[in-house]
């Protein structure tokens, strides 16, 4: 659907009605893989040297803890990264690296409640069609329109608690 007609407060609404949290990255042509998946961070410890650690990124802190994974503007998003999430779809867990220049690495699977949904915008500037590949993870698709005149003042008078149609 078009920008401002309702995808982002629908998603917001259904998680909380299922009482279930919301991890968001919003899509654009600077989104990168470890927006996603996180990344390594050097700290300085406490007899002064420095040690990695990983920061979890939107993708691994919705699999650790049941979170929606909300991608608004999906279409936004470089197909290179896209890819990699396809994967983790399929496969229901993702391997990650814990420590620099190590072969350690953790095992993340989904947790059951794991999920993702995934807005655009669709045929606007700087966007791509989504490959069949991406389009073929995402089981429904919901289409969203404006609310017709009658209708949106209806809504706004209620949510705003402003009575004056003008």
């Amino acid at each position: 659907g078009g920008t401002g007609c309702g995808k982002t407060m629908a998603i917001y609404e259904f998680g909380r009605l299922i009482s279930q949290p919301i991890c968001r990255i919003v899509g654009g042509v600077g989104v990168e893989w470890d927006d996603f998946q996180g990344m390594l961070s050097v700290r300085t410890n406490s007899s002064g040297g420095t040690e990695t650690h990983f920061i979890d990124g939107q993708l691994t802190k919705a699999m650790r803890h049941g979170c929606i994974l909300y991608i608004d503007e999906i279409n936004f998003i470089k197909e290179s990264v896209l890819s990699q999430l396809n994967d983790i779809l399929d496969a229901g867990h993702m391997v990650v690296s814990q420590n620099a220049g190590t072969s350690g690495a953790e095992v993340i699977h989904a947790h059951p409640d794991f999920r993702v949904v995934a807005s655009m915008n669709p045929n606007y500037a700087g966007t791509s069609p989504l490959n069949q590949a991406t389009r073929r993870r995402f089981s429904h698709t919901l289409n969203f329109d404006y609310l017709g005149r009658d209708l949106e003042i209806q809504v706004i008078q209620e949510q705003s608690g402003n009575f004056n149609v003008e």
